[in-house]
């Protein structure tokens, strides 16, 4: 965390960043891994995915937006 040069801070359960000008404070609804055969372009896949290291997605309800 220090080296990325952001500064967090914990409030209600949550860690947010300090430097953040919009927080959006959201409740977790569904967590899912994508799949290689749910794409519907195989450029895709071998664009960003060569390694097949697909990425968690989450599905979340806005509960708050914090703005400074």
């Amino acid at each position: 965390m220090h080296q990325s040069g952001l500064t967090a801070e914990h409030r209600g359960g949550a860690v947010l960043f300090s430097e953040a000008k919009l927080i959006l404070v959201c409740e977790k609804l569904y967590v899912g891994q994508l799949e290689k055969d749910a794409f519907l372009d195989e450029k895709l896949i071998t664009a960003n995915y060569p390694k097949a290291d697909f990425h968690t997605f989450y599905i979340g309800e806005i509960k708050k937006i914090l703005t400074k």
